[in-house]
């Protein structure tokens, strides 16, 4: 068993490295080994996937905390989120809000993989100029996610951030969620000036 489980890590380390022509993806930051859980899970950095979603209110973000979900726009609307396999497959939420660079709101996922809810059967209490007709909605967590250590992050140094407000106006670059790897992320971290 330890064997087959050696030859596996050796297969993945090799996977991982064998395409590298530069070392651009080496990161200096400490990373999470384990997530806080029961089951203390092992991470792979650059497999285990951060939706970057945004708020537009303190509001919001309660409703999300009480209610344990985040929804994303789906329509033909430049805010609505894209189901790539990184996004279906993402582990946690960092919300973004407004006029703020720096975001440490983490929340863990629930479940895997967004849901489609009509607009009037999302619960009472969320805040919104107009109900769509349909949202994604994803299960998170209720309290945030202690799995980053409290850390914040400025996704506005995101290569996926910088590549969306290129291509959008500042008010809905804003808006449209992307995803990240934790490596990615964790590149991003605000350093703590009084380390």
């Amino acid at each position: 068993m330890t064997k087959l489980l050696n030859e596996n890590t050796a297969v993945k380390i090799y996977d991982i490295h064998k395409d590298e022509k530069d070392y651009t993806n080496i990161l200096n930051e400490s990373m999470p080994e384990y997530l806080i859980s029961a089951k203390k899970e092992k991470i792979i950095s650059d497999e285990t996937f951060v939706l970057v979603g945004y708020s537009r209110n303190n509001s919001n973000i309660e409703w999300y905390k009480k209610e344990g979900k985040y929804n994303f726009r789906m329509d033909d609307d430049k805010e609505s989120l894209s189901l790539e396999t990184n996004v279906v497959n993402v582990k946690y939420l960092l919300l973004r809000e407004p006029r703020k660079d720096i975001a440490n709101k983490i929340f863990k996922l629930k479940s895997k993989g967004p849901k489609v809810i009509q607009g009037k059967l999302l619960p009472d209490g969320y805040i919104t100029k107009k109900l769509k007709d349909y949202y994604l909605v994803i299960d998170i967590e209720k309290e945030e996610s202690m799995d980053f250590n409290g850390e914040s992050f400025n996704v506005k140094e995101l290569e996926n951030y910088k590549t969306i407000k290129s291509k959008n106006n500042h008010m809905a670059a804003a808006g449209i969620p992307f995803a990240v790897t934790v490596t990615e992320l964790m590149k991003t971290k605000v350093k703590n000036e009084s380390t």
